[in-house]
């Protein structure tokens, strides 16, 4: 069932790679970042200092996800392999609804984490760089 206009269900955004759902996700965020480079100088910062001047400089963005281990499709063990050998993986950020807004771009997972405490769910944490644009689209 799609979500309901308005404010979406946390439920339906996830992360996607190559188009296959990152397996068991229970929790996903993304953040972009502008880097701010300093433009003040001798004319503009007044005497012995004054206000900071800058101006946007490069955008990033980061991502990261936390699911529950498993053995399927995208599982841990398939996105470590790609981490390892450093394979760019496509990642889509999406509800999976048509007309909703999808965020896309190619990323290099930078960390990945086991968490295996005793009687409970074994879970993990994946996060990964973009590189390049990002892009949105509906």
């Amino acid at each position: 069932m799609p979500p309901p206009t308005g404010v979406v269900n946390g439920h339906y955004l996830r992360f996607f790679d190559g188009g296959v759902a990152l397996a068991k996700a229970t929790e996903c965020s993304i953040s972009w970042a502008v880097e701010m480079r300093e433009t003040a100088h001798k004319d503009t910062a007044g005497d012995g200092g004054g206000w900071k001047e800058v101006a946007p400089g490069q955008k990033s963005a980061t991502g990261s996800t936390t699911l529950l281990y498993s053995e399927e499709t995208n599982s841990f063990s398939t996105l470590w392999t790609k981490m390892a050998n450093g394979t760019a993986i496509v990642v889509t950020f999406t509800t999976g609804v048509s007309g909703d807004t999808i965020w896309y771009g190619t990323a290099y997972i930078t960390s990945m984490e086991l968490n295996a405490p005793n009687n409970e769910n074994v879970t993990a944490s994946i996060s990964f760089e973009f590189t390049g644009e990002m892009i949105s689209s509906t």
